[in-house]
């Protein structure tokens, strides 16, 4: 799983991420604090998907600026990293 692009980033960005097979993913925002602010799954197919996120929280509003954590889990594997949502 690659780091989201842009980072950072003003209206929306990117997470790709590599399947060896089809499988389950989950891509879920947290604020620093840890509040789980934006989540959505699927299932990837082989080989390569990108993941979006456009800075808004699950009932659609514009988030705060500022630092913001992801977690992506793929077949059992968790990544998590950081990305800064700038004005």
């Amino acid at each position: 799983m690659a780091q989201n692009e842009p980072n950072p980033f003003t209206r929306l960005t990117h997470v790709r991420l590599t399947a060896p097979q089809s499988a389950p993913w989950r891509f879920t925002i947290y604020s620093i604090t840890g509040r789980r602010v934006w989540e959505d799954s699927g299932v990837a197919p082989t080989g390569t998907t990108q993941l979006s996120w456009d800075g808004r929280d699950m009932d659609h509003r514009r988030c705060a600026p500022g630092v913001y954590l992801y977690r992506v889990e793929l077949a059992g594997h968790r990544v998590t990293r950081r990305m800064a949502l700038i004005p």
